[in-house]
């Protein structure tokens, strides 16, 4: 490869509208369930000002429109721009600042990554998370390595791969998706928890915007899957298909369970063995 290679020669072109007509119809389903959900704070509303001898309207009425739009609107604010998604992010996994000799070995690793392309978008901010694993992870711009990674010899493939999504959409999109749901967990009951145990796992999954991605989940899934297989070829492109397929041979394909009715769930991750398929293709001058 030629040094200073554009970055528009490494990014895999994405389907045009792909992710915008899968956002904007998870969004139409968030804006009619989510008027359950306003309707709901509405009635809570106009009853708890009632007792305090307040009239129902119009306070009762701006509770229930906030309710109905606010997370939609903080979740499309985070496409251009995810602001303080970092910071949940790094708090919610337990992610630490890495030490002095964290930092030399990574930032090394991303310099000899992307010394050949310009343009190329580093992370805003990278932490570390204390686990043997060699695994990263992204949202919005923040990037968490597993210290398994740091100390592995396929730091820079794994860098390679995640850069591939910080150069997307990926990184914002996943964010804003997360946005959509009021962050309350929903356990869906056993078959032993009765009528009422479903219903009120139902009523708590469309008051919170988890029922509009339970219904699109196998959309996204498939999506989702098919953006790793982007981010591989990102960093198949940046010369390192060989020590990516290496690492998930040595690190991935070991942990790979079965999942049945995959195509039905939220896997946002394709068997490793079809990705090591697909790099072993490209490193024989078969990918595109």
């Amino acid at each position: 490869m030629s040094a200073a290679q554009p970055i528009a020669s490494v990014v895999p072109k994405e389907r045009p509208l792909g992710w915008v007509v899968l956002y904007v119809l998870t969004l139409a389903l968030q804006v009619a369930l989510g008027f359950a959900r306003g309707l709901f704070v509405y009635l809570l509303a106009a009853i708890v000002l009632l007792l305090s001898g307040h009239h129902a309207s119009p306070g009762a009425g701006t509770w229930g429109l906030v309710a109905w739009f606010a997370p939609l609107a903080w979740s499309v604010l985070a496409l251009p721009y995810a602001i303080g998604s970092g910071w949940w992010f790094v708090q919610s996994t337990g992610a630490r600042r890495p030490s002095e000799r964290e930092r030399i070995a990574v930032e090394d690793a991303l310099d000899t990554v992307i010394q050949s392309r310009p343009g190329i978008r580093r992370p805003g901010s990278w932490w570390v998370l204390d686990s043997p694993e060699v695994n990263a992870r992204v949202r919005g711009r923040t990037l968490i390595l597993h210290r398994g990674a740091i100390e592995s010899r396929w730091l820079e493939a794994t860098l390679a791969h995640e850069l591939g999504h910080l150069n997307s959409i990926d990184g914002s999109l996943i964010v804003a998706l997360d946005r959509m749901v009021i962050p309350l967990r929903v356990t869906w009951p056993d078959r032993g928890a009765g009528l009422l145990g479903f219903a009120s796992a139902f009523l708590v999954m469309l008051l919170t915007g988890e029922l509009a991605l339970f219904l699109v989940r196998p959309i996204w899934g498939a999506y989702l899957r098919h953006r790793e297989y982007q981010a591989d070829l990102f960093a198949a492109r940046l010369g390192y298909a060989e020590d990516l397929a290496q690492s998930l041979e040595n690190e991935g394909l070991p942990f790979d369970q079965p999942i049945p009715f995959a195509w039905l769930r939220a896997v946002s991750h394709p068997p490793t063995e079809l990705r090591i398929d697909r790099l072993i293709a490209y490193s024989a001058g078969e990918g595109s």
